[in-house]
């Protein structure tokens, strides 16, 4: 291991300590009996729960900072592997918005399929442009990693993020402005943190310069960041199964 930790692996690793966080934190509230949760909450957690995977396999290469060549296997396989978790996440994400909204839930299955059908697709091209082909490297001057990611990969990533995130966004969106005082502070935190994390997913994806990865893992660490307070912040209303009021099935902030 170098001497100096890479900016990477400090965002690799607070990433899966928010996520463990975050997917701890609902997986207590979907299994206390007293207070029985929504179908969203459970979709939330998956997302969590898989994001944390995420992080762990993109820290996994890291010990091997000092031997190029080995860093360089271990990063683009651990970026494959790694990102079929991220791509499930988002997944949950979608289904997590259908949940929401009564006239899209008999869609969930339909939505289910077209989503494992991209990632297996978008696997199998990120395998060939990566594994396959230009590598990751590991800037030393900077301390952090250069992922190399061919422009389709990034351009596909992102499209895949704002399909997932875009309308859950403007959910918690509307949720804080129809909101009052301090009830509209949850769903604005986690409006701005998943905002923060869509914008820097592609930004990480796409970049072309040393600079442009590291102001990535910076915004994704910050959007991680607000996204936690988002979830740890404490409202007057718990946890509600959406499902119990046809009102509620419109608030997304009672997933989180």
């Amino acid at each position: 291991m170098s001497a100096n930790i890479p900016l990477t692996t400090i965002t690799t690793l607070t990433g899966a300590v928010i996520m463990g966080y975050a997917w701890l934190y609902l997986g207590h509230k979907i299994h206390d009996p007293r207070k029985p949760v929504g179908q969203s909450v459970r979709y939330m957690d998956k997302f969590f729960l898989y994001m944390m995977i995420f992080f762990i396999i993109m820290s996994i290469p890291y010990p091997w900072t000092n031997d190029p060549a080995r860093f360089s296997v271990s990063a683009a396989w651990s970026y494959v592997v790694g990102h079929v978790f991220m791509y499930l996440g988002l997944m949950y994400v979608s289904r997590m918005t259908f949940s929401l909204i009564p006239r899209l839930k008999p869609y969930d299955k339909p939505l289910t399929v077209v989503w494992l059908i991209a990632i297996t697709l978008q696997t199998a091209f990120n395998a060939k442009t990566m594994i396959w082909g230009v590598q990751p490297t590991y800037n030393y001057k900077l301390h952090l990693t250069e992922f190399h990611t061919y422009t389709g990969v990034g351009i596909a990533l992102g499209l895949m993020a704002a399909i997932a995130f875009v309308p859950t966004i403007i959910l918690f969106a509307a949720n804080a402005i129809r909101a009052h005082g301090v009830e509209r502070i949850k769903p604005a935190l986690l409006s701005v943190g998943f905002l923060l994390i869509t914008t820097a997913g592609p930004l990480h994806d796409n970049a072309r310069s040393a600079q442009q990865y590291a102001l990535a893992d910076i915004f994704t660490t910050l959007g991680m960041v607000v996204v936690l307070s988002g979830i740890a912040f404490r409202m007057r209303s718990e946890l509600a199964a959406e499902e119990q009021s046809p009102q509620a099935k419109h608030v997304p902030s009672s997933t989180v």
